[in-house]
């Protein structure tokens, strides 16, 4: 649902660059544009939510999906 923006998102001057190393501060995300009609559906759900039960995959990335999605929305919940 959420992907990394790209290097221009950061800096304008990264558009001319041929070799990307950027290490922010702060990585920024994007929602995907085909999965951006579910994305609005449950950043929507995630407003009236008290508690969000994790139930993706039990591994780091699983995790870190999750945990972006909700960083992403500014979920104050308990998980």
């Amino acid at each position: 649902m959420l992907e990394l923006a790209t290097p221009e998102e950061y800096d304008k001057r990264n558009a001319r660059r041929t070799h990307y190393r950027i290490f922010p501060e702060v990585w920024m995300h994007d929602v995907i544009a085909r999965s951006a009609a579910q994305f609005k559906v449950l950043s929507g759900l995630l407003k009236t939510a008290d508690v969000v039960i994790h139930a993706g995959d039990p591994d780091r990335e699983g995790q870190l999906l999750i945990e972006e999605i909700l960083h992403y929305c500014n979920y104050r919940g308990w998980v």
